[in-house]
């Protein structure tokens, strides 16, 4: 049975915000994201959770305190601060259409069970 259209159309709204939220993060090696105050956040609180799991780690310690240095500059970067907004609004936009397309998808699974 084919899919109704209105979830066709959700399921391409998701796809084309997810890849609109996708491109703001933009190409990386896995250090380097475009909007880096929100990478750094992530990398810091990993770095917390590491260092209260293994508390005799001093490269670590030292490491987060580098982490730390590179988010002040980051938060300073008036450039850092739009990429990080965009990625915001981009990432609120994909959530939006994410639960929209869920609930469209639960919706019509209570009718078919019906």
């Amino acid at each position: 049975m084919a899919e109704p259209v209105y979830i066709t159309k959700a399921h391409a709204a998701l796809d084309e915000a997810y890849e609109a939220w996708a491109a703001t993060w933009g190409p990386t090696d896995g250090l380097h994201a475009l909007p880096q105050a929100i990478q750094l956040e992530a990398r810091i609180a990993n770095g917390k959770e590491y260092i209260e799991a293994h508390p005799g780690d001093g490269q670590a310690r030292r490491h987060l305190a580098q982490l730390r240095r590179q988010l002040a500059k980051a938060v300073e970067d008036p450039a850092d601060r739009r990429r990080c907004a965009r990625f915001r609004e981009a990432e609120e936009k994909f959530r939006y259409y994410e639960a929209r397309y869920l609930a469209l998808v639960r919706g019509e699974r209570k009718d078919v069970a019906a």
